[in-house]
């Protein structure tokens, strides 16, 4: 694939990813295509879904493009990635060449493509091996997030966008969140197993080639010197405050919470036992809380 490392961002969802794709995609030695989420080892050559996605998000932008007033240079680009995105999308099997090259197209010295798709996370052993095995000295990076705030968090952005924000918004996260807790949510479920993400990546992916983070310290310097130094790249400074995609506020109530909790502990304990060390201060709060 050319003289370009690969690096995967693998998730968790609502764990700071979006950030992550941001950050990167400024950095002098990166070279990110304006997708995120290119969702193609979690779907196959011929599967609807791939077909279904690019096209939505393709006439989502149509759409942004013929409204748009001013310099649009910007979202011309994303334009044209989506495009370039779609058609290597509803291409077929070509051995992952055709995804290859999209990652390069236009890389004009970076040393780092990638693909930032929190999805990733529920791959399976051997998918994360293929995917290991495509790009040299190919790394993963894979952000954690206080169980019950991810799960929160995602069960409000899914409401949100099922209601429109209306009326029926706080209901419907209340009803998400029971059928969670009720073990009717299997989605919810798979994003949330961080002790099955981290026993595959162990399984599949050199210790060395995995970085493991937390949501909780992500907007620090610290935290961003620490994944440049993973990747290979020179220190740069970022907007560490700036908030991307933040959450509808809305609370749960306390038996709904603990609940919740009580059968997320398993992923408290499995990333406990994985740092050999403290969790995150966040995290030891919300299991002190019952």
């Amino acid at each position: 694939m050319g003289g370009a490392s690969l690096v995967y961002g693998i998730g968790a969802a609502k764990a700071g990813t979006t950030w992550l794709h941001r950050v990167l995609s400024a950095h002098p030695g990166c070279h990110f295509r304006a997708v995120k989420e290119l969702h193609y080892f979690d779907t196959a050559p011929g599967d609807m879904r791939r077909d279904r996605l690019s096209a939505k998000r393709l006439k989502a932008l149509n759409r942004r493009r013929a409204k748009a007033t001013g310099d649009s240079r910007d979202l011309g680009r994303k334009l044209a990635d989506t495009r370039d995105w779609r058609a290597m999308m509803v291409a077929g099997g070509d051995g992952h060449q055709a995804y290859l090259d999209y990652l390069n197209a236009g890389n004009e010295g970076g040393k780092l493509v990638g693909d930032i798709t929190p999805s990733y996370a529920t791959l399976t052993e051997a998918r994360f091996a293929e995917m290991a095995a495509l790009g040299r000295n190919a790394r993963f990076i894979f952000l954690m997030r206080d169980p019950f705030d991810r799960l929160w968090s995602n069960i409000r952005m899914s409401a949100y966008r099922e209601t429109n924000g209306g009326a029926q918004y706080a209901k419907r996260a209340t009803k998400l969140l029971d059928s969670f807790n009720d073990g009717h949510h299997p989605g919810a479920e798979a994003r949330s197993d961080y002790a099955a993400t981290l026993r595959r990546l162990q399984g599949a992916v050199a210790k060395d080639k995995v970085l493991t983070g937390f949501f909780e310290d992500l907007f620090t310097q610290d935290a961003l010197d620490r994944i440049t130094a993973f990747l290979g790249l020179a220190p740069i400074r970022a907007d560490l405050q700036a908030k991307v995609h933040a959450g509808h506020d809305l609370t749960p109530d306390d038996d709904r919470r603990a609940r919740a909790v009580d059968r997320l502990r398993p992923q408290y304990d499995a990333v406990s036992q994985y740092l050999a060390g403290p969790l995150p201060a966040r995290w030891q709060a919300q299991l002190s809380r019952g």
